[in-house]
C-alpha cells in the first residue's frame, strides 16, 4: 500500500513515531531515503541543497528536508512531497497556497487551468502537474495551434512570396 507523506521545507523526518516536533515515516521507508541520500553522496552528485541527515538531541537521526518543493517517490512506494514552508496562521492549506503560487509564475506555460476544476485535495504534486498539462493540451487542441507568417525582407535570386517591385528596381535594375 502507497504512503503519502506531507511536510514542509526545512521540516523534519524521524522513524520514531513518538517525536512531536517531527514527521513519522516508517524505518523501512527512512532506511531508503537515507540509503538514497548516502549513495548520491557518495556519487559525488550534490544533494546537499535538497536534503540533510543530521543527530538531533532526544530525537536521534533524522532527516531535514532543505530548499527543495516537489515529490519524491521511494522504491517501496512510499511518496514524500514537501511544500513550501509558509510563516504564519497554521490554518493555511498549504496545498492550495502552492497552486496559486504556481498561478502567480510569470512564464510558467499552464496560466490557464481553472482551480474550481482541479480537486487538490486529492492529487499529489506529481498529479497536479500531470492535470495542468492535459488541461494546457486539451486548451491548446480546441484552440488550434497558431500558424501565422513572419515578414523576412531579402535580396535573394528566386522570387518567393510578396515582390516589393520598387526595392527591385532600386537594387536589382540589371537582373
Amino acid at each position: 500500500m502507497k504512503q503519502v507523506i506531507e511536510l514542509k521545507e526545512h521540516e523534519l523526518l524521524t522513524s520514531d513515531s513518538t517525536v512531536e516536533n517531527g514527521v513519522y515515516l516508517k524505518k523501512s521507508s527512512f532506511d531508503l531515503l537515507e540509503h538514497m541520500i548516502l549513495s548520491i553522496e557518495e556519487n559525488n552528485e550534490e544533494i546537499e541543497p535538497f536534503f540533510k541527515i543530521a543527530n538531533k538531541k532526544h530525537i536521534g537521526k533524522v532527516i531535514i528536508a532543505k530548499n527543495y518543493v516537489g515529490l519524491i517517490q521511494l522504491r517501496d512506494g512510499t511518496q514524500i512531497q514537501i511544500y513550501p514552508k509558509i510563516y504564519g496562521h497554521a490554518d493555511i492549506d498549504v496545498k492550495r497556497l502552492f497552486f496559486k503560487m504556481l498561478k502567480a509564475l510569470m512564464n510558467f506555460p499552464s496560466k490557464s487551468f481553472n482551480e474550481a476544476n482541479l480537486q487538490i485535495e486529492k492529487m499529489n504534486i506529481f498529479e497536479l502537474f500531470i492535470k495542468m498539462y492535459i488541461d494546457e493540451i486539451d486548451r491548446l487542441v480546441k484552440k488550434g495551434l497558431k500558424s501565422d507568417y513572419y515578414t523576412i525582407e531579402n535580396n535573394i535570386y528566386i522570387y518567393k512570396g510578396k515582390m516589393l517591385f520598387n526595392d527591385q528596381v532600386k537594387k536589382n535594375l540589371v537582373h
